[in-house]
């Protein structure tokens, strides 16, 4: 079983590697190498590079890409994305910022903002782009799910409460989860 896995690894390594190679216009982002001059050949790199999870050189593609393209909303998203696994809090508020403001229906994009602002403890500003995300989406899942996260670290059970509501109608599985939680810090609730 270890050895299947060691194996479909060296394999998407091996892939990612050819990849990134024949595209063309770009090249391997070291510390004195650049990307190349397409937005969307550098963000294809950007992504082969987080999948391995080589998140400096990732942020370099990505940065390139918006350089090229300032106006390229899935790059700053994805450059989000990319400072989340790197626990780079702060610069993933701002690059989902910047994705919002070029594209100001991107939920998925409200999600990891929010998503982020609860890593920071900044549990307001969590509530009020979760609260965008299911305006857009109502049935966002995920999003109501993170609400309802937010209200209970505001200390806001009645409103958690109320997102399980909504959840129980879209994702039962979440619901159930949320649900616990709310349990765990405030007893007295009842479905």
């Amino acid at each position: 079983m270890k050895a299947d896995a060691i194996k479909t690894f060296l394999v998407f390594i091996a892939f990612a590697a050819v990849v990134c190679a024949v595209l063309p216009g770009c090249s391997k982002v070291g510390e004195e190498e650049t990307v190349g001059d397409n937005a969307g050949e550098c963000y294809r790199q950007a992504v082969a590079y987080k999948q391995m999870e080589r998140y400096p050189e990732a942020v370099r593609a990505l940065n390139q890409a918006i350089r090229i393209n300032p106006a390229y909303a899935k790059a700053y998203y994805c450059l989000g994305t990319v400072y989340v696994k790197m626990r780079r809090y702060p610069e993933a508020v701002e690059a989902f910022k910047q994705a919002i403001s070029i594209k100001p229906d991107y939920t998925k994009a409200y999600y990891e903002l929010g998503e982020a602002y609860n890593k920071l403890r900044r549990y307001g500003e969590a509530v009020e782009v979760f609260k965008r995300a299911v305006q857009i989406k109502p049935a966002y899942a995920k999003a109501h799910y993170g609400l309802g996260l937010a209200y209970l670290r505001l200390g806001d059970a009645d409103s958690a409460m109320k997102e399980y509501d909504i959840l129980d109608e879209i994702d039962g599985g979440r619901a159930g989860k949320l649900f616990n939680l709310i349990q765990d810090t405030a007893p007295g609730i009842k479905k």
